[in-house]
């Protein structure tokens, strides 16, 4: 037993991980830039895939990166490159968000000195059924958000 008890994937399954234990953090970003980018991604004439929207916000889960290893199945790491894309808002965007190109599923924020926060809706159980966490979800960034007073609080 290796501690994994966690699965990412985008919907198409070109783009997967094993997570080890639970997330640090279990958060809805109601930032201008999360926001944009995920309606951006999820506008897309192709888009099929899990969306991120949660509540007005962005369901992310912040993994470090010692637990996050991905296992991209039948593809070499060339292929998994190209099926990965990103958006940023504006010229002055501070990260970008990476999403699987074959079905659009906004993957999350890769962070190379600290780790991934990714798609809370893109994770599942050992099982296959949906990860849902056990502690509450942190509303944050709602002063950047694009609607202040509709976010829960």
């Amino acid at each position: 037993e290796d501690g994994t008890n966690l699965t990412f994937r985008c919907k198409c399954g070109a783009i997967q991980a094993t997570l080890k234990g639970a997330p640090g953090q279990i958060m809805n970003c109601h930032c201008h830039s999360c926001v944009a980018s995920a309606r951006c991604i999820e506008s897309k004439p192709n888009f099929s895939g899990i969306s991120v929207l949660d509540v007005g916000g962005v369901a992310y889960a912040d993994f470090r990166w010692p637990n996050v290893n991905f296992t991209t199945l039948d593809t070499t790491l060339v292929e998994a490159r190209d099926k990965i894309s990103f958006v940023k808002v504006g010229d002055k965007g501070k990260f970008g968000r990476a999403y699987c190109t074959s079905c659009g599923t906004m993957l999350g924020i890769f962070i190379g000195w600290r780790g991934a926060i990714l798609n809370r809706n893109a994770i599942f159980n050992r099982d296959g059924s949906p990860y849902e966490s056990s502690t509450s979800v942190n509303n944050i960034m709602l002063w950047f958000g694009f609607d202040p007073s509709k976010v829960p609080r």
